[in-house]
C-alpha cells in the first residue's frame, strides 16, 4: 500500500502549541471531539500532558485514550474554575456556535479560544505521488469497471451460499436508476455476519480482484479500515482515513449485519461497545500507522475482538439486527438508530443493475425510509456529487 500519515504535520503544530502557550501549566478544555481533536489529544498525552477535558454532547461518555467525553453543560463550572486554561476547537461544522458559547459564558475567554479550522486534509501537504503510466478517467468509467467486481461476487456468493445484499446508494441506484446513481463511485453491500466471517475464510487466494481486508493474510500492508473491501486495482483514487492518505483501488465495501439485543436499552448500549472500540482501533491502528508505535500484532487481536462482537447474538435467532461498523459513517438513520427488523432482511429479491440482477432485501422500501426518507426524490442539483475526494485514476 502506497500511503502517507499526515500525523507528522499535526504533531508539529501540537508540539507548538504545548510550548508556546505553556500547556503542562494549564487546564485544556476541548470543546468539540471530531479526527482532528482526537489528535491533538493524542500528542498531548504521549508528551505527558494530562490536565485535559473533552466536551460533546453530541459523544457524551465515550472514551478516548482513557478520558471520558463531558456534557457541554458542565463547560461553564469547569472554567470558573480552571484557572489559567487552554480551549480547543477545531474544523467541526459548529465550531463558530462554540466560539459564540463561549464567549457568552465570559468574554474574557477570547484570548484562551484556540481554534485551528485551518487544519484539513486538503490544507496538509500531500505527498502521494501518482503512479506513472496512470490517466484520469471519468466517474462513469469507473463505475463500468466495478461492475466486472460485482458480477463475480455474486456469483460467487451463489455458489457458496453466502447472503448479501445491495445497500445504501448502491441499493437507491438500483430501486431508483436500475444502476448507480450517476455520481456514486463505488459498490455498497451488506451481509449477515455468519457469511460476512465465512466470506473471509472462503475468498479465493487466486483471484484477479483484491481482497483488501485484515482477512487477507497474503497482504504485506493490513489495510487501516475494519471493513472488508473487494477491489480492482486498474482504477484507484486516493483514500482518506484522517489521518492516513492513500491510493487505494475502488470496487465494493462490504458492511456486516449482525444480531442485536431485544430491549433498546441494550441496543444503545451495544451500540456504544461498537463506538468504544472504533475509538480504540483508531488509537491503536490508524494514528500510529506507518510509524515506530504501530503493532501488526495489536492490529490483529484488534480485528479479532470486534469480529467477535459481530457474532455475540445470533443473527439468525435475534428479531433486531444492525450494521455491524466500527465507526461513524454517512448517511445516518434518520431516526439516529442503526438497529432494524430482521423481517426486512429474511428473504432477498434478485433486482435489476445496470442490466444484471442482484440481490437486495425483501424490506428494501422500509430500509432506504428508514436510512433516507422519501428515497424517490433526486436531491437538489448541488448536492448530485460524488463524495470522493479525489480524481479516479487508471493504469490502462
Amino acid at each position: 500500500m502506497i500511503y502517507d500519515n499526515c500525523e507528522k504535520y499535526i504533531k508539529e503544530v501540537a508540539m507548538e502549541e504545548i510550548a508556546t502557550c505553556d500547556l503542562r501549566n494549564k487546564k485544556i478544555i476541548v470543546n468539540g471531539f471530531d479526527v482532528l481533536s482526537k489528535t491533538f489529544i493524542y500528542f498531548f498525552l504521549r508528551e505527558g500532558i494530562q490536565n485535559i477535558e473533552i466536551f460533546d454532547d453530541r459523544r457524551i461518555g465515550e472514551i478516548w485514550c482513557g478520558l471520558k467525553i463531558r456534557s457541554e453543560k458542565e463547560i461553564g463550572a469547569y472554567i470558573a474554575d480552571a484557572g489559567e486554561q487552554y480551549i480547543l476547537i477545531t474544523p467541526l461544522r459548529d465550531y463558530q456556535q462554540r466560539v459564540d458559547s463561549l464567549l457568552n459564558i465570559d468574554a474574557g475567554l477570547k484570548n484562551d479560544i484556540h481554534v485551528f479550522n485551518n487544519i484539513t486534509m486538503n490544507t496538509m501537504p500531500n505527498n502521494l505521488v501518482l503512479p506513472g503510466g496512470a490517466r484520469e478517467i471519468s466517474l462513469r468509467e469507473a463505475q463500468l469497471l466495478q461492475l466486472k467486481i460485482l458480477k463475480w461476487f455474486h456469483e460467487f456468493c451463489e455458489e457458496h451460499n453466502l447472503r448479501y445484499y445491495l445497500h445504501f446508494g448502491t441499493l437507491i441506484g438500483a430501486v431508483r436508476h436500475k444502476g448507480f446513481i450517476p455520481w456514486d463511485e463505488d459498490i455498497d453491500i451488506t451481509m449477515p455476519a455468519p457469511d460476512y466471517i465465512k466470506l473471509g475464510k472462503l475468498f479465493p487466494k487466486e483471484c484477479e480482484f483484491l481482497w483488501n481486508s485484515v482477512f487477507n493474510e497474503q497482504l504485506e500492508d493490513l489495510p487501516i479500515s475494519t471493513l472488508s473491501k473487494i477491489e480492482n486495482e486498474d482504477i484507484f483514487t486516493e483514500y482518506r482515513f484522517f489521518p492516513m492518505r492513500a491510493w487505494t483501488g475502488m470496487g465494493i465495501d462490504i458492511f456486516p449485519l449482525c444480531g442485536y439485543p431485544k430491549e433498546a436499552k441494550e441496543q444503545v448500549t451495544f451500540r456504544q461497545e461498537f463506538m468504544y472500540w472504533e475509538n480504540v482501533w483508531s488509537e491503536q491502528v490508524v494514528l500510529p500507522y506507518g510509524t515506530d508505535r504501530y503493532s501488526l500484532k495489536t492490529h490483529k487481536k484488534l480485528f479479532e475482538k470486534m469480529n467477535e462482537m459481530l457474532m455475540r447474538y445470533d443473527y439468525d435467532a435475534s428479531e433486531n439486527i444492525g450494521i455491524g461498523y466500527f465507526g461513524r459513517f454517512y448517511p445516518q438513520p434518520r431516526d439516529g438508530s442503526v438497529v432494524m427488523p430482521k423481517k426486512w432482511y429474511e428473504q432477498s429479491v434478485l433486482m435489476e443493475f445496470e442490466g444484471e440482477k442482484y440481490r437486495i432485501p425483501i424490506g428494501y422500501d422500509e430500509v432506504l425510509k428508514k436510512w433516507y426518507g422519501n428515497y424517490m426524490q433526486l436531491p437538489p442539483v448541488e448536492d448530485r456529487v460524488s463524495k470522493g475526494h479525489s480524481p479516479i485514476y487508471s493504469h490502462h
